[in-house]
Formats: structure tokens, C-alpha cells, sequence
């Protein structure tokens, strides 16, 4: 048989129609077969064969039909299911101050989550490794599974990532991470394949699946907090560029004088620790000083000694800059205070002329804001959108993350389980 007539034989049609079967069935409960001819548009005898030869692989269950009359005549109509308890995902945000780890079934339908959290300050890399052990296990007791019961795994975490070597090339945020091969060191404690990305790129695979752009084919997922940086789908999908660098809005200079030859932040050779030795302001990118989490309190801070407002600039003055920044997200979420309000009037216009290079460039249908910075909820939003939409050409919707602080996990289920799909369509789970 030649490659051609490999690549068309009747097993591959099989094969793609028991990948169109499987589809449905993983985002319903149950289907009868006729409304799986109805979804799938294949013939009866084509939905029959596909259904026979999954149920016997152990990939679909046929379920009773508990709304059949006990006295209705002929053969009850087949209702199958989709087995998705057979085997599990995981998901793990490796971030500097905290570490989250969900577990999914292969529908991608959670059934533990646990999050470890530094406290205060920021986590090096051996403290990150060790605290994704603790979570896992954790995440693991609680779905009552073994790590031999996890198909796949995906983590996220900031920097710039090589996917295929599993490596993190640049990490400002966690000390000691860059050059580090961080896939390697997590897959030793599983027997599955792990894989790593930038924290923005899966949030933004995960509001593309489950949140506020589902449907939507050109989409811009913005992580702001401490940080600063974008997760881009094009066509549906993520567009990382040539060396998995697209999206570092961080680092992107709007302050300084055009004809300066310094550039904005010190640069790290390949592979080193940036920033060693150096404050955590030292490390920033220039937008990330304006519209970083640090910045929005600092302004904060100054607009509340202006007001006179003691209390406020009490409460966002703690020795603990993460809880200056969620007492800040608060306030501003309620829209109370005349502080508040003007401080996020100042961010809301810093931030419009960073995220207007990205659209203008990008020309997106839409803008996610996640991160912690989007705590501050509505009237952030509000206020982007007022000073945004003066900067563009063409106004994209904008919103706010649908899944919060689990969007990063969720894009790792979402890439663990394309890659379980992946070794599927290669013939992998095969008896």
C-alpha cells in the first residue's frame, strides 16, 4: 500500500468519524444515535460502526434511557456516553507568589483544585518546584487518584518559554528560573508527557475554549498584575512567535524620549538570571513601571496624600505589597472613593496607550483583561474603554476574564488535552 492510499483507506475515514463522535459526546452527557447523526451529519451506519468500534475500545458506555416508557414498543433507542473518568488531566499555574494545580477528567470537567501561596515576597525556583510537589499531591488526595492516573500535564509560568525543550529562556519574576529545565524537573514525578507555556498563552487558550472568547477567532488576553504581558490567538490559534516572545507588552517603552540610545531595562545574555542582584523595580519593562501592579499603588498612594485621606494611604502602605495591591483592587471594584476613582482614571489612560499598539497592530475582535488587576472589575473597564477607543481605528470589545485567577490551570487542562487528542489520533491508546 502506498502513503497515499494509507492516508485515504477506509481505516482513516473510521477514524475521523470516531473523532467527530468523540467530539460530540465530550461536551454532552449522553447522546442517542440519532442525534448524533443530527450533530455529526454522518449517516446511521456510519455513526453505528464509529460507536460499536469506541465502545468496545473502552471510550463510550451505552447508558440507559431514563425517559423511555416502561411500555413503549420496539427496541429502546441506544444512548452512549463518553468515558471520560477513564483518565485525567492536570493543569498547573507556576507562579512567583503562588502555585495552583486542577485536576480534569478527558472532558475537561475539574474535579479537584488546590492553590499553595507564598504569603509574602516571591518565590525562587526551587521553592516554585517544591510547592507544585505539595499542590499536586494535595490536588491528587482530594480526586483520590495517583500520579499514575494522569494522562498529561500542562503548566504555565511567566517568562518567555521553549515549548519544545520544556525550558524557560527568560523569567524575570522568579529567581533562579531561566535556563532552568522546568519540564524536565516536574515530568520526573509523573509518567506522562508535561508541557510548559507562557502563563498569558494559556489564559488566553482557556477563555478561547471556556470563557469570554469562546467563538471568537482573533483575541488579545492581557495578564496584568505585577507583570505585564498578552496571549495572542489568531485564526483561532495561539500565534507565539518566532521565538516564543510575542506578547511581552511589558517591556514595550512609552515614556522615554525618542531620541534617547539607552535602552529602557537592562538586558540578561541567553539562558542567565536576569536581574540578579538587582531590585525588582530594576527588572521591569517600561510599561510594566507605568500600569504594574507596584505603579497602581504608588499612584494610589500619592492621589490619597493629596485628598488628605489618611486611611487610605494607611491601609496601602503595609510592608506587604500584596496586600496593598488587593486593597487597592478592592476599593476600586466598589468605586467609593474619590482616591481610588482617580487613580484608576490615571491607570485606565496609561494602560489605553499601551494596549492601542497591541490592537493597532493586532486588530483583534476582542480584548480579555485578566490577571490581579482585574479585581478592580467594572469601573476599570469602563474607564479603559473610554480612553481607548480615541487611540484605534477599529474598536474590539473588551472584557473581563471569565476565569479569574484559574485561567492560567485551565489553559494547562486545555493543552494536556490536546495533547491526550493528539497521541489519540496517532493510533496511541490502540490495543
Amino acid at each position: 500500500m502506498t502513503s497515499s492510499e494509507a492516508a485515504t483507506g477506509p481505516h482513516v475515514l473510521r477514524r475521523i468519524n470516531e473523532r467527530v463522535v468523540l467530539e460530540q459526546l465530550r461536551v454532552a452527557a449522553s447522546l442517542r444515535l440519532s442525534e448524533l447523526m443530527e450533530s455529526t451529519g454522518l449517516s446511521r451506519p456510519a455513526v453505528a460502526r464509529a460507536v460499536a468500534s469506541l465502545t468496545e475500545a473502552g471510550w463510550l458506555q451505552e447508558v440507559a434511557e431514563s425517559d423511555q416508557p416502561e411500555r413503549r414498543l420496539g427496541r429502546p433507542a441506544q444512548r452512549v456516553r463518553f468515558c471520560a473518568e477513564r483518565g485525567h488531566v492536570l493543569g498547573i499555574d507556576a507562579g512567583p507568589h503562588n502555585v495552583r494545580v486542577c485536576v480534569a477528567d478527558l472532558a475537561g470537567r475539574a474535579v479537584a483544585d488546590h492553590k499553595v501561596e507564598k504569603g509574602s515576597g516571591s518565590w525562587a525556583a526551587a521553592d516554585v518546584l517544591a510547592a507544585i510537589t505539595r499542590c499536586t499531591d494535595e490536588a491528587l488526595e482530594r480526586a483520590g487518584l495517583r500520579r499514575s492516573d494522569i494522562w498529561s500535564v500542562g503548566v504555565g509560568t511567566p517568562g518567555i518559554v521553549d515549548e519544545a525543550e520544556g525550558t524557560v529562556t527568560l523569567a524575570p519574576s522568579i529567581h533562579g528560573w531561566a535556563g532552568l529545565s522546568v519540564g524536565q524537573e516536574i515530568r520526573a514525578g509523573f509518567d506522562c508527557p508535561v508541557y510548559l507555556d507562557n502563563e498569558a498563552n494559556l489564559s488566553a487558550l482557556a477563555e478561547s475554549w471556556s470563557g469570554v472568547a469562546a467563538g471568537t477567532r482573533h483575541s488579545v488576553f492581557v495578564q496584568w498584575g505585577a507583570r505585564i504581558g498578552l496571549g495572542i490567538v489568531i485564526d483561532g490559534k495561539l500565534h507565539r512567535g518566532g521565538a516564543s516572545g510575542a506578547g511581552e507588552l511589558g517591556f514595550v517603552d512609552l515614556a522615554m524620549p525618542p531620541d534617547a540610545d539607552e535602552p529602557p531595562v537592562p538586558r540578561s545574555g541567553a539562558g542567565g538570571n536576569e536581574g540578579e542582584g538587582e531590585g525588582e523595580g530594576e527588572r521591569m519593562g517600561a510599561f510594566e513601571r507605568l500600569v504594574g501592579a507596584a505603579a497602581i499603588v504608588e499612584l494610589a498612594v500619592s492621589e490619597a496624600e493629596r485628598a488628605g485621606d489618611e486611611e487610605l494611604r494607611r491601609a496601602l502602605t503595609t510592608p506587604d505589597q500584596t496586600v496593598n495591591a488587593g486593597t487597592f483592587f478592592a476599593a476600586a471594584s466598589r468605586g467609593d472613593n474619590a482616591a481610588v476613582t482617580r487613580t484608576v482614571e490615571r491607570v485606565a489612560g496609561r494602560f489605553a496607550r499601551g494596549i492601542a499598539v497591541a490592537a493597532l497592530v493586532l486588530d483583534p475582535d476582542l480584548i480579555v483583561i485578566g490577571g490581579g488587576v482585574s479585581q478592580c472589575g467594572a469601573p476599570l473597564l469602563a474607564a479603559i474603554e473610554r480612553r481607548l477607543r480615541p487611540r484605534l481605528l477599529t474598536a474590539p470589545r473588551l472584557e473581563l476574564s471569565a476565569l479569574g485567577a484559574r485561567s492560567v490551570a485551565t489553559g494547562g487542562i486545555r493543552r494536556a488535552l490536546d495533547e491526550v487528542q493528539a497521541r489519540w489520533d496517532r493510533g496511541a491508546f490502540e490495543k
